[in-house]
């Protein structure tokens, strides 16, 4: 049968008999628990506990293990010296430490390696030795819990000026640190206890840093949600306080008595519905008031511009009815429908074909509306057609597509039905054309560019959906009236 292996724990205390004895105290429950304990004192504390120990721990001697390393000062140096005692310890005992780890792991017995060492408070560089030879570390506080709380509060003392950086008194009034404890002197801090300002600073630092200057470390949120603290960055981790919770207030119960009372005020009354009535008569006789007082002041003004409106909206239909009833070309829409899908098909084989020639494309449509009208006959309609087209190929350099535009627009609005197929279709040929061989080129890099949508084409195709649309509920004036 297999015996599992006791963790092997490392616990060293502050040579100090207020830490040693609390944490002797807790070695043996953590024996009685199925721990194995090596204790580490300083050689002098060593040899006085082995002198203090009674026979009463005999059954504690084979998983307690009783080890020592020097503290730095002499055996016949005065140990009361806590600033001396505490600077010594930091610059000596960390090297003894860890020389004493690696002699028991790598001892010849294989269950007896170091599993966690567990250090004093005070003695926070025994957790660093831990951590550096990748070791479990936890910490113990064998103080009293005010003393705990008022390192905690070293921030707080600082900022209100209570105690200096150093720890030094700059006042003396009282203090309390909370509403559940006393009142307390902050000259009875401990540190301020001791001895002379030097030992009061070593004290200090010690207390406050744990035992050397701490490493630093990234802090993470947890961290960093726990705010400033006292404590060395290698307790923080131990000291994880659980955050608030939130206080929410309590939605689902105010819902349920707000739909109670509802239901009460309403459903189990006799009478809900004359109520209910009555509510609705006295908002109507409120806003018959606020309507009276508002024509009473401002009545005239909102009459006249009522009246504007109606005036402006006759004149506009009026309008619109003269120029449907004057209308020179019948099928407007066949013509804008013809001439935008020309413009269209120009704009997608020669891009800004149709933004460069506003004009001449203005001027080709007036020629066709006045060869319609028999303003100016079909020769001259002819001669100016080809005008326009020598005028945009020849003196303006541009494209054939670009140059045949004018042209092909206006013959395809005006001209006979077997002329616009002509046109449509030996246009549509040319942009074909001139778009194949612009891609076949391969020696000229195109330039890619945002175009953006001519505005005649945006006209084109709203007047063509509106006149969809009249013509489906069969209102085919409305297309003359969005227009």
């Amino acid at each position: 049968m297999t015996i599992m292996a006791r963790p092997h724990l490392l616990v060293i205390p502050y040579p100090a008999q207020g830490h040693v004895m609390p944490l002797m105290e807790l070695s043996h429950n953590l024996v009685d628990r199925g721990f194995k304990i090596t204790f580490v004192n300083t050689e002098f504390n060593h040899k006085r506990v082995i002198a203090a120990l009674s026979n009463n721990n005999a059954d504690y001697e084979e998983f307690i293990h009783l080890a020592s390393i020097p503290d730095g000062m002499e055996p016949e140096e005065d140990r009361n010296q806590l600033g001396k005692l505490s600077d010594l310890i930091v610059n000596v005992m960390p090297g003894h430490l860890e020389e004493l780890i690696k002699n028991i792991n790598e001892s010849d017995n294989g269950d007896s390696k170091i599993t966690c060492v567990l250090a004093d408070s005070n003695m926070g560089w025994a957790l660093e030795v831990a951590e550096k030879l990748s070791i479990r570390r936890a910490a113990f506080w064998p103080a009293s819990g005010v003393l705990l709380a008022v390192l905690l509060h070293i921030p707080k003392l600082i900022e209100d000026g209570i105690i200096d950086t150093d720890g030094s008194l700059k006042k003396t009034d009282m203090i309390q640190l909370s509403p559940e404890m006393p009142a307390m002197n902050p000259a009875h801090f401990v540190w301020l206890m001791m001895g002379d300002k030097a030992i009061q600073k070593s004290i200090y630092n010690l207390l406050v840093k744990g035992g050397g200057e701490t490493k630093s470390v990234v802090v993470d949120e947890s961290e960093e949600a726990r705010g400033d603290s006292t404590m060395p960055s290698r307790f923080r981790y131990l000291t994880k306080e659980a955050p608030d919770r939130p206080v929410r207030w309590p939605w689902l119960i105010a819902v349920a008595f707000g739909i109670y009372a509802w239901r009460t005020v309403l459903w189990e009354l006799s009478n809900w519905k004359k109520g209910l009535l009555a509510i609705g008569k006295f908002m109507g006789y409120l806003l018959k008031l606020a309507l009276a007082v508002v024509l009473h002041f401002i009545g005239t003004p909102i009459t006249g511009l009522i009246r504007c409106i109606e005036t402006a909206l006759y004149t506009v239909r009026s309008v619109y009815s003269g120029i449907v009833a004057a209308a020179p070309i019948q099928e407007l829409t066949v013509i804008i429908l013809l001439t935008s899908t020309l413009l269209a098909i120009a704009e997608a084989a020669v891009p800004d074909s149709v933004n460069s020639q506003p004009y001449l494309l203005t001027l080709s449509g007036i020629v066709g509306l006045a060869a319609v009208t028999d303003f100016i006959p079909e020769l001259v309609f002819w001669l100016l057609l080809m005008g326009i087209f020598c005028f945009s190929c020849f003196f303006k350099k541009r494209d054939l597509v670009t140059s045949l535009l004018p042209m092909a627009a206006a013959l395809s609005a005006v001209g006979q039905p077997w002329l616009r197929l002509v046109v449509i279709t030996s246009y549509v040929a040319l942009a074909i054309s001139h778009h194949s061989k612009k891609l076949s080129d391969s020696n000229v890099e195109a330039a890619s560019a945002v175009r953006k949508l001519p505005a005649p084409l945006l006209v084109a195709a709203l007047t063509i959906g509106i006149h969809v649309a009249a013509k489906w509920i069969r209102y085919r004036h409305l297309t003359w009236m969005i227009v």
